[in-house]
Parts: C-alpha cells; structure tokens; sequence
C-alpha cells in the first residue's frame, strides 16, 4: 500500500470515529434523558395516587391509574434497556475504530521509517558512487599522466 493510500485511509478512519464517537454521546444523551424521566415517573405515582384517591370514585381511578403507571413504567424500562444495548454497541464501535486507527497510524510511521531508512541508504550509495567515480578518475589521471 502507498503512503498517500494509507494516508487517505487513515483519514477516512478519522471521520469514522468522529462519527461514532457523536453516535455516542447521542446515545449517552438519550439514555440519561430515559433514566430522568423513568425517576420523574417512579417519584410522582405517590402524589398522583393520592390525587386519584381523593377523587369521588378514588379507589377505582387509583387503580386504573395504577395500572396506567405500570405500563409507563414498563414501556420506559423498556426504552431503558434498548438505549442501554445502543450504548454498549456504540461504545463497542468506537472502541474498535480506535484500535484500527491506531493501527493504521503505527503502520503509517513504520512506513514514513522504511522510507526515510530507505532515503537515507539510497543517498549512501549515490554518494558512494561518487566516491568510486572520482577515485576512478583521479587513479585514471595519476596513471594516464
């Protein structure tokens, strides 16, 4: 693979983190929000029980918005989990985008190393070409005159 390849590559596995790293915070957002409204549920059935009950008919509006709060409560775990699995698969994701770009950048300065090690070694031997060319021209010269 070529430098510039592994470069754009390497870019490209940059706004892929990017992006699932905003995937999340989003899904960190959402869960949080979930869990806040789940406690705001779970704290206000008390105070709207009550209300129920002071109500005429009370014992019977008490109960069916007893079981109106279970099924709220059901369906925001519910919500709860789900965000909680997008979480954990988001964290995932960016956990393994960022060693694969780790990677990608080891093997980017490995290669910026061979090249470099390759640069220098490649000047050596024009410089010792040169060498052996004016050796050879100056041996030619003390022969020839």
């Amino acid at each position: 693979m070529s430098a510039r390849a592994l470069a754009l590559l390497i870019r490209a596995e940059r706004r892929e983190l990017e992006r699932e790293r905003l995937a999340l915070t989003t899904a960190g957002i959402a869960l949080d929000q979930a869990e806040q409204t789940l406690r705001a549920q779970e704290r206000r059935f008390g105070e709207e029980a009550t209300l129920a009950l002071a109500m005429p008919d009370g014992p019977r509006l008490a109960a069916a918005f007893a079981a109106g709060h279970r099924h709220r409560l059901a369906r925001l775990r519910g919500e709860r989990e789900r965000l909680t699995a997008d979480r954990a698969r988001a964290e995932a994701a960016v956990r393994t985008r960022a060693m694969s770009l780790a990677t990608l950048e080891r093997a980017e300065e490995e290669m910026a190393v061979r090249e470099r090690a390759e640069a220098g070694r490649a000047e050596q031997r024009r410089l010792d070409e040169d060498a052996i060319l004016r050796h050879a021209v100056r041996g030619r010269s003390e022969l020839g005159g």
